[in-house]
């Protein structure tokens, strides 16, 4: 899989409203119901789709992050550039 994000990629829908809109008007409901489900569960689908694609680089950003001090800390405790002698525990 290629590593870097194409413009395809930024184009992709997780949720798709007119989709979802259509499925829902396709349902034996009466249309006071639909305008329900449309007011009330899509808002909120179309809110979490959004929620999770703004939290996204923030995630990968903060796991990043971990990984490298995790490689940073191991490799500094690793190098032993103080000079100081291993202390014996007997």
């Amino acid at each position: 899989m290629w590593p870097f994000k194409t413009k395809k990629d930024k184009e992709l829908k997780l949720v798709d409203e007119d989709e979802l809109t259509q499925l829902i008007e396709q349902l034996d409901l009466e249309p006071p119901q639909q305008q329900f489900i449309k007011a009330r569960w899509l808002k909120y689908v179309m809110w979490w789709d959004k929620r999770s694609k703004d939290a996204k680089a923030p995630y990968h950003r903060l796991r990043a992050t971990a990984a490298i001090a995790g490689v940073v800390t191991s490799a500094l405790v690793g190098a032993n550039l103080g000079g100081v002698e291993k202390i014996s525990c007997m």
